[in-house]
């Protein structure tokens, strides 16, 4: 959590709100997801930029996986396949 907040602050775990002026709540779905990719880039010695971060994050909001289903098997899939992509694609960009 120290590598989470130090890199990325404390609203990591909300999707960002288009009016700015409320936050939305903390997605467990969105933490499950982040978790993981953050396990991964500690593991692996990563730390992709906070901008792509939000990016994925606006994809991860704009697909829907996130509000109702979120436990099914198609969803959770999507979620951890497009964090193992994020994290190919952003090391392919880097190398």
């Amino acid at each position: 959590m120290n590598f989470t907040y130090d890199n990325y602050g404390q609203d990591i775990f909300r999707f960002n709100n288009l009016n700015g002026i409320n936050k939305r709540p903390i997605n467990m779905a969105l933490f499950e997801s982040l978790s993981y990719l953050f396990t991964l880039c500690m593991q692996q010695g990563k730390k992709p930029p906070k901008g792509a971060i939000d990016n994925l994050k606006l994809e991860f909001d704009k697909s829907g996986k996130f509000v109702s289903g979120i436990d099914s098997v198609t969803s959770v899939d999507y979620r951890f396949n497009k964090v193992d992509e994020f994290l190919k694609d952003w090391n392919d960009y880097k190398s």
